[in-house]
């Protein structure tokens, strides 16, 4: 079973979670008969990861990512960088002027 480098983990997405084409390549290769010690050595990740990942597709069905609680961000981390510096230029600003010095 040969599986490519851009699947194998190398590339994880931002919030470091695996990908989804990564979850699915755990779950073919499990069910294909490789151990989980295999898979940690494989993916270059944690034993529990593994674990989590195979759990999960068997309790859900799916490889996505759950649902997360909690409000979405208003800002971008661009804007909330820019909304950083400027309060550190402008200290004495009320919020609703550093707001409006927002672009967009």
């Amino acid at each position: 079973m040969a599986l490519t480098k851009d699947i194998l983990g190398l590339g994880r997405t931002k919030s470091g979670e695996l990908s989804v084409a990564q979850r699915s390549a755990i779950i073919y290769a499990h069910q294909a008969g490789a151990t989980q010690s295999k898979l940690v050595l494989d993916f270059r990740c944690s034993r529990r990861t593994i674990y989590n990942t195979l759990k999960r597709f068997k309790e859900h069905n799916t490889v996505k990512s759950l649902p997360r609680t909690g409000r979405p961000r208003i800002f971008s981390d661009r804007t909330r960088h820019l909304l950083f510096i400027l309060a550190r230029r402008h200290p004495f600003w009320s919020y609703k002027t550093l707001s409006c010095a927002i672009p967009g």
